[in-house]
Order: structure tokens, then C-alpha cells, then sequence
């Protein structure tokens, strides 16, 4: 027993040293050395020892064996098939020719493979064991065994036992064939051995909970909002887990708007990161940290644009994973929830559009004079798409403003595509310009084929459209 330390925060990692083991022959006096140590986090990870390793004697040794074969063993579960609930195991198996009797002193194991059950964080100190005194049952998460010493002495061939209360798998399982092994142990020496399968299935849990607690802006289009968050895991995280928030894909690309994710209050004093890692997915990497299941942690997204439609079937989703590589989806818990209840804005029309050339002839070059009078005050760098029924050539990129109205002198075609049509668009980016004043832009460019052409136009700032034209 190590007594007289500092207190020691759950989640910390402790690593119990055993030191100098060799394999002797029979009959051998020998000793190892045991310590203690603990990784510091807070300290940039150093790890020191509580207890420095110490010699112990061991022995006499005593032969190996081999252990008695446990035949016909088979395992079965009853479980809601959810990460961190509860799930009991019944096993039962006949004990070979030449088994020794399991004392009260002795021991019955049960091995599970690594996360079949959560045992880095629980001692699952509601499991009972069947057979065991009082039903108690030891955990040993570390090493994925769950143990018990019997009531009584087990002296029949059949062994039939129950462990129930089990935490179920430290994270989502897909179908996999899980291997279990049993065996005794009389005299501190495996005496009987057997091994079992299970097809195990486990589904992320739903404990985890996030809203949307404040917005910059409720108004549809509005770019450059902040949106800040509140999440509470209702487990604990391994430091080398993750967290990813997703937002719907109706919101414009958190690369394109060069969003940037901040930690607020107790994440920010962590070593904590939080990065954005795809157009719509961020992440949270504890670091180090240890995250814990009640505490409520807070973040907040900047330079969002609101999409200009109603959410209310849109979720954001938060995850959470047992390792740092989101690609191996080592789930533990999903949940999605509410979008912001976004006041949608319509579209206005300017009052007045014209478009007159200079020549009209069929793919001849001509000057194109664009007016436009809009009764709604236009945003700096807001872009002005011009939809065109044919796909000219431009003989310069220039164009020109005898209004002042343009941001950038660089006027080019373009092409997107809407569902399955592609359409054609020149696009011309525009400066502040107040409700009523006229817009006049000049640029060459050449004639279609002979014919009458509908040219619609739109402005748009930062992906929101807020203006349309008439046809003209």
C-alpha cells in the first residue's frame, strides 16, 4: 500500500511499474522492484514518480503447467446495446479432466478485449458476480479483466456464472466478433482455461448534450456573426479523445468565410485546441486535458453567414471519439440539436436596369452599358452577377464606371452551376453605394448569335443574395 501522497485528480494517468521480472526455474528466490508514477499535464506532460520503484522478494518458484482446457464455453449478453449502460454476461462451460478445485480464496477471470467494457475511467462498482461472496466483483479496467472470489468452493465440472452491471463498450462497435476468455486461478497459478466469442454491437450513447446560446444577428444574409455554444459531455473524455460540432451544409463553407473557432471560459485555461477541418466540421482536441462528464464548457464560431432560409429542420451535431483520428469513428456519443430561429428577408428589386451596345451585330465586339438604379443601400464589395443567355469572349477583364460604382476594376465570365444547369454570369464586384443613386459600368465584350437575349442580374454579399433586377 503507497500512503502519504498528494491527492490525485480523477482521469489522471498512473502507471504502476514492475520492475526486473525474469523467468526462473523452480525452487528460485528472486526479487523485483515495484513503483508508482504520475503524468502531469498541467506541467506540459512530465511524469514523476510517487513511489520509487522498490524491491520485493518473490518466490519460491514453482513449474509451469498447463492450464485444463475449459470446453464448450459459451457467452451471451442482454444489453441495450448503447455505449455506457449496463450489460450483463451470462457464461458457461464444462471443466476439463484434472481441473483443481477453485477455493474461496481463489479467483474466477473473466478477459475481455481492450473497450469491450469502460474500465479506464469506472471501477464499475455496481457489477455483481454470481457466484461471488455477497455478488462483489473486482474490475481491473487497465486490463480489461473482470474477477471474483467464490462463495464457495467450486468443485463440479459445470461452470455456469453471471456478471452483471457490466459498463458496456468504451465506444461504438460495429458487429464485431469479440473473443472472451475465462480461466481460474488456484494458488496464484492459472489452473483452467477457455476461450469464447460474441458478436458485439454497440451504438453511440445520445448522454451528450449543446445548444446554441447566443447569435450576433438573427437576421437571414447577415455575414461576419459570431455564434457562441454551451456542450456538456455526460462522460468523460480519454485526454487523447475528440469532439467535432458539425453545422448544417446549408451554411456557407467555415473555410470560405474564413470562420475561426475561439474556447471560452474553463476550455480556455486548458491546453485545449479547437480546429476548423473541413467546410462545415470543427474539432476540440483535449490535449492533454482532461474533460470530464458535467462540466459545462462553452466556444463560439466567427464570421458566420446566416443562411436566408428557415432552420428548423436543419441540427447541428456534436460528437464526441475515443482517440484523436476522427477517420477510425471510434464513437462514443452523438447528439444533434437546434439550429437559430433565423428572421428570413426577402429579396428586393431594383427599380430601374438597362442595358444598351453599341453594335449589335452578331459576335462583334461591343460596348455594353449597364444602369441600375436599387432603392436598397448596397453593401461594399457586394457582387453584381449579370446572367447571360450566350457565353462571350472578353477581350480585356477591365471595365469601367463613369458612376464610381465599382470595388474592383476586374470584371470577369464566369460559370456556376444551379442543381444540373450550368449557367453563365459576368461578375462585377461593387463599392458602397447609398439607395437611389445611379450605377453606370461599362465593358467590352463580344456579341452572341443573331437573336434577342435576357440578361437577369443579382446582388449578392458574401454568398447572401439581398437584390435582383428585372429582366432587361
Amino acid at each position: 500500500m503507497v500512503t502519504g501522497f498528494d491527492r490525485v485528480y480523477s482521469g489522471t494517468d498512473i502507471v504502476i511499474w514492475i520492475v526486473d521480472l525474469k523467468t526462473l526455474k523452480a525452487g528460485v528466490e528472486d526479487y523485483i522492484k515495484i513503483g508508482v508514477s504520475l503524468t502531469y499535464y498541467n506541467y506540459g506532460g512530465v511524469k514523476g514518480y510517487i513511489y520509487e520503484p522498490t524491491g520485493f522478494v518473490v518466490g519460491n518458484t514453482t513449474a509451469a503447467t498447463s492450464p485444463v482446457p475449459i470446453n464448450n464455453l459459451v457467452v451471451s449478453e442482454t444489453s441495450t446495446n448503447f455505449v455506457g449502460d449496463l450489460v450483463n454476461y451470462t457464461f458457461s462451460g464444462v471443466l476439463g479432466a484434472g481441473f483443481a478445485s477453485v477455493s474461496t480464496n481463489d479467483y474466477v477471470v473473466v478477459e475481455f478485449e481492450k473497450h469491450v467494457f469502460e474500465g479506464y475511467f469506472s471501477q464499475n462498482l455496481e457489477a455483481l458476480c454470481s457466484l461471488a461472496t455477497n455478488s462483489k466483483c473486482y474490475s481491473f479496467g487497465l486490463s480489461n479483466i473482470v474477477y471474483f472470489q467464490p462463495s464457495s468452493m467450486i468443485t463440479a465440472t459445470g461452470l455456469s456464472f453471471t456478471l452483471n452491471n457490466i459498463i458496456n463498450s468504451a465506444y461504438s462497435i460495429e458487429y464485431v466478433d469479440e473473443t472472451f476468455k475465462v480461466f481460474t486461478v488456484v494458488g496464484n497459478k492459472v489452473n483452467a482455461l477457455g476461450t469464447t466469442s460474441l458478436l458485439k454491437f454497440s451504438k453511440p450513447t445520445g448522454n451528450i448534450s449543446a445548444l446554441i446560446t447566443q447569435v450576433g444577428s438573427l437576421y437571414g444574409g447577415e455575414a461576419g456573426i459570431r455564434y457562441w455554444f454551451e456542450f456538456k459531455l455526460g462522460h468523460n473524455l480519454p485526454k487523447n479523445g475528440l469532439i467535432s460540432i458539425q453545422f448544417p451544409k446549408v451554411y456557407q463553407s467555415l473555410f470560405e468565410l474564413n470562420s475561426q473557432c475561439i474556447l471560452l471560459g474553463k476550455l480556455a485555461k486548458t491546453t485545449a485546441v479547437c480546429e476548423i477541418i473541413h467546410d462545415h466540421l470543427a474539432i476540440i482536441y483535449p490535449n492533454g486535458e482532461f474533460l470530464d462528464s458535467q462540466t459545462t464548457y462553452q466556444l463560439a464560431f466567427t464570421n458566420i453567414t446566416n443562411p436566408n432560409q428557415d432552420l428548423s429542420s436543419d441540427k447541428f451535431v456534436i460528437k464526441t471519439f475515443h482517440t484523436d483520428n476522427i477517420y477510425e469513428q471510434l464513437m462514443i456519443a452523438r447528439s444533434s440539436f437546434n439550429s437559430p430561429e433565423i428572421i428570413e428577408r426577402s429579396v428586393k428589386k431594383c427599380e430601374t436596369f438597362d442595358v444598351k451596345l453599341t453594335a449589335v451585330n452578331a459576335f462583334f465586339e461591343s460596348e455594353y452599358e449597364i444602369t441600375l438604379i436599387c432603392t436598397t443601400y448596397i453593401k461594399e464589395a457586394s457582387e453584381l452577377k449579370l446572367y447571360l443567355d450566350w457565353k462571350p469572349d472578353l477581350k480585356n477583364s477591365a471595365c469601367s464606371s463613369e458612376s464610381d460604382s465599382l470595388y474592383s476594376y476586374d470584371c470577369k465570365i464566369m460559370n456556376e452551376f444551379q442543381g444540373t444547369k450550368n449557367y453563365t454570369y459576368m461578375s462585377i464586384y461593387l463599392r458602397e453605394i447609398p439607395p437611389q443613386k445611379l450605377i453606370s459600368i461599362s465593358v467590352n465584350i463580344k456579341n452572341g448569335q443573331l437573336g434577342t437575349y435576357t440578361i437577369l442580374g443579382s446582388i449578392s454579399y458574401k454568398g447572401f443574395t439581398y437584390l435582383s433586377t428585372k429582366s432587361n
